[in-house]
C-alpha cells in the first residue's frame, strides 16, 4: 500500500487502517448509519467489543481544531445505539490519523490528545510515525488480537506490553490487568469491566 518512498494519502490511509481492522475481525457499519463527520475522511467499525471510528484529516491543524467534534459524534452514535451495562458502551475507540507532520511546537498538544481518555480512548498518529503499513498497524495494535505466537513465548514478553500500549496512549493498568487476566485464564472483559467500575466508583468519592 505504501512505503517509505510513497507516502500515504487520505484515501491510501483510511484504506490501510480498514484492510487491518477488518482482517482482525472488525466489520465496517454503514455510512448512513453513524452521520457526518468533521474528519475528511472517517468510516466506524465494531466487533463484538468495541466501537472504532477512524477519522483521517488532511493536516494537523484539522486535526487539533476538529477530532473534539468527531469525539462527540461517536460517544452520541455509541449512546444511541447501546445501554450503558452492555460492554461497547464502555468500549469505544477514536482513532486519529493524518499524513502531515506535526509541528514541533504542537508536540505537547499531540501527546495530550494520545493521553485524553475522557469518554472514549484514542490512538493518535502522524505523517512521520505513518510511513508504511507496519506503522499503521503499530498505531492500532491495541485494537488488535493478540498474536498467537507472542502469546506463546515466556510471560515476561506479554508484561512488557502495558509500557508499549502507553505510548499509544492506552491506560498502563487497564492493560495490565488485561494481561494478568489473559495469563490466569479468566475473562478479560470482566477483568476490565470490574477495573472500570472500581475507578468510576473512586472518582465519585473524589
Amino acid at each position: 500500500m505504501s512505503t517509505s518512498d510513497t507516502p500515504f494519502t487520505i484515501t491510501t490511509l483510511i484504506a490501510a487502517a480498514a484492510r487491518i481492522l477488518e482482517d482482525s475481525g472488525f466489520r465496517a457499519v454503514d455510512p448512513v448509519s453513524t452521520g457526518v463527520w468533521r474528519a475528511t475522511e472517517a468510516r466506524v467499525f465494531e466487533d463484538a467489543y468495541s466501537v472504532v471510528c477512524v477519522s483521517v484529516y488532511e493536516t494537523w491543524r484539522d486535526l487539533s481544531s476538529l477530532w473534539a467534534d468527531d469525539q462527540a459524534n461517536l460517544v452520541d452514535l455509541i449512546s444511541r445505539h447501546f445501554a450503558r451495562n452492555e460492554a461497547k458502551a464502555w468500549d469505544g475507540y477514536l482513532v486519529l490519523l493524518t499524513p502531515s507532520v506535526v509541528p514541533a511546537v504542537d508536540h505537547q498538544e499531540a501527546i495530550e490528545i494520545q493521553r485524553n481518555t475522557v469518554h472514549v480512548r484514542k490512538l493518535f498518529a502522524a505523517g512521520d510515525e505513518l510511513e508504511t503499513i507496519d506503522a499503521v498497524r503499530r498505531t492500532l495494535l491495541p485494537l488488535l488480537p493478540l498474536d498467537v505466537q507472542e502469546a506463546s513465548r515466556p510471560s515476561n514478553v506479554l508484561h512488557s506490553l502495558p509500557t508499549l500500549l502507553a505510548r499509544h496512549g492506552v491506560d498502563h493498568e487497564a492493560s495490565r490487568i488485561a494481561i494478568a487476566a489473559f495469563l490466569e485464564q479468566r475473562p478479560i472483559i470482566e477483568a476490565i469491566h470490574g477495573f472500570v467500575e472500581k475507578r468510576e466508583g473512586a472518582n465519585r468519592e473524589d
